[in-house]
């Protein structure tokens, strides 16, 4: 819910929590509190942006309110009528014989128009789908399935659209365990494939995969459902993410939502505070809560916040805060805007060869193949000590930490 009036005046874009996004199919909810001698009958609220009408009827007989979706004027709007530019009017009309009563404050503005303040994601979401081949079981990701990935991201995440491309699956040699062994180095081939297949630096990479033939005998004792790293805004080595998909006989573990949640580790959105024993990092709401009502558009329900937690838990019902949908937002205009990158003067840090290594969270490291990087290495610098087989120092090294999320 983001309110753009409320009590008769106007909700500056700079006061709201989150942001009215352009170009993306939104409802109107137009609320009213109707008179103790009010007559129930039926009125047509109608909206008009930029010289486009839209309208909805409604016989109100209640004061709205939002958790009665049947108590307001519901105005879908497609999201080709909504542009920065956009300014907008609201109207409520009798559509029968005028009743008795006052028509004061059925209109506003009172006059002409309000800008919407409307904000540009500037572009969609670019998704590349890898499947991944493990023990010759490879994920569903056929046209429903995709299609069931993109409704989930689009009615959850403030993007206009989102542009998934299935790439051609990728046989993965190493065992990937329930109890999270392998997924870090699994990640690492995802995040060495997109540098290697030179992906646009808004292009995020999500590798699904079914490690066995059904989920139930990969998840019997409880499993990790997905892996991603937390990278800064200009970092686009880590734009990528693995989860758990749907299993070759056809179950689905929540694979939709382990998307929503991994590509929120991969905008920079850390674990909020709900099932994750973690602090939540600033995250404003006790208990991981959504703060806002919430709305999904793809089957036309409220989300209470009370009852709903953020994505960026491992609690459900989920639904995503205000708070994190603005946050999301931020990112995602700037990576598709291109980012202010101002090339690091380390020369160390340049475009070029790496060596990798992972540190596991038993404190084990792992070296993994070296990594090309087409961009700046971004990550925290660090040193790392090189030593013999008999544990003797031989050089101190400089490297650059790119951390992980916890895994899910």
């Amino acid at each position: 819910k983001v309110p753009v009036m409320e009590n008769g005046g106007s909700v500056s874009a700079s006061t709201r929590k989150a942001p009215v996004v352009a170009s993306k199919d939104a409802v109107f909810r137009v609320y009213v509190s109707p008179d103790a001698d009010w007559q129930p009958r039926q009125l047509a609220a109608v909206l008009d942006l930029n010289g486009q009408t839209y309208e909805a009827t409604l016989s109100p007989n209640i004061e709205s309110s939002d958790g009665e979706i049947n108590s307001t004027f519901n105005i879908k709007v497609p999201g080709s009528a909504i542009t920065t530019g956009s300014s907008y009017s609201v109207t409520l009309f009798e559509t029968g014989g005028g009743g008795p009563g006052s028509n004061a404050g059925s209109r506003y503005p009172g006059s002409g128009s309000e800008n919407l303040g409307a904000e540009d994601p500037r572009g969609p979401l670019h998704i590349v789908l890898v499947p991944i081949t493990i023990n010759g079981n490879t994920p569903d990701v056929g046209q429903n399935r995709v299609d069931s990935y993109i409704k989930r991201l689009t009615s959850m995440y403030p993007i206009p659209t989102v542009e998934m491309s299935v790439r051609q699956a990728v046989n993965y040699g190493s065992n990937v365990s329930a109890n999270g062994s392998g997924w870090s180095n699994l990640l690492n081939s995802i995040y060495n494939l997109r540098q290697q297949d030179n992906a646009p630096k808004n292009t995020y990479y999500y590798g699904v995969l079914a490690p066995t033939s059904s989920a139930q005998s990969y998840c019997s004792s409880g499993c990790v459902a997905g892996l991603s790293g937390l990278p800064a805004a200009n970092d686009d080595y880590q734009r990528g993410s693995i989860g758990l998909g749907v299993f070759p006989d056809g179950q689905d573990i929540g694979s939709a939502d382990t998307m929503a949640h991994e590509l929120g580790h991969a905008h920079g959105r850390p674990h909020t505070m709900c099932g994750t024993g973690e602090s939540g990092s600033g995250y404003p709401y006790s208990g991981g809560g959504i703060g806002s009502w919430g709305y999904d558009l793809s089957i036309d329900r409220v989300r209470q916040p009370t009852t709903y937690k953020d994505v960026m838990g491992y609690c459900s019902p989920n639904w995503i805060s205000d708070y994190n949908y603005n946050r999301i937002f931020d990112r995602v205009a700037y990576v598709n805007g291109g980012g202010f990158v101002v090339p690091p003067s380390d020369p160390a840090r340049l475009v070029g060869d790496y060596m990798s290594f992972i540190v596991e969270a038993d404190g084990r490291v792992i070296r993994v193949n070296d990594v090309h990087l087409n961009g700046p290495a971004w990550g925290e610098e660090s040193s790392a000590m090189l030593v013999d087989q008999d544990g003797n120092d031989l050089e101190e090294l400089k490297g650059f930490y790119y951390p992980f999320a916890e895994e899910q």
